[in-house]
């Protein structure tokens, strides 16, 4: 009988030894920077959220004419377009605008505000909450300067319907 080259089965089992080490050791890896992937983009999602919510926030109170605050609910009235609404509530805040609502998956404690005209709830001066990201308080504070023709408008307005 002629010898034919091949491996012995003890050559064999050796490779598949140190082949499955090396693929458990690539697995072990692999599962390690998957996990990192997963806990550095559920941070960049709440980081995201939350600058998207201040930048809206400061948008809306830029451009708004008048601020109301009732009942945790936030109330833009822009010159010439429609009223834009922000509602707190404990675990996220909603924004609506006509149809279109966005919600923002923000814990808000310790709501504060400060109004022009201490009688009424109209012209929301000052404007601040602090929120729970990613395991720590931040504090939004959001100030409003009206215009004196607004603030004039509004007091002529009184007068007139006391």
């Amino acid at each position: 009988m002629k010898k034919l080259p091949a491996f012995t089965l003890m050559e064999l089992l050796i490779g598949m030894i140190i082949s499955s080490i090396v693929i458990g050791f690539g697995y072990a890896t692999y599962a390690l920077i998957y996990k990192q992937y997963l806990n550095y983009k559920s941070v960049k999602e709440q980081l995201v959220e939350t600058v998207q919510l201040h930048a809206a926030l400061s948008t809306d109170l830029r451009y708004s004419e008048l601020i109301s605050f009732h009942d945790d609910k936030l109330t833009f009235y822009p010159k010439n377009a429609p009223e834009l609404t922000y509602r707190f509530y404990d675990d996220w805040i909603t924004r609506t605008d006509r149809e279109l609502t966005d919600t923002f998956h923000i814990a808000v404690t310790d709501i504060r505000k400060q109004f022009i005209f201490p009688d009424n709830e109209l012209f929301v001066k000052q404007f601040s909450f602090e929120a729970t990201t990613l395991k720590e308080k931040e504090y939004f504070n959001f100030v409003k300067n009206y215009s004196s023709e607004t603030l004039m408008n509004y007091k002529a307005l009184l007068q007139t319907n006391p």
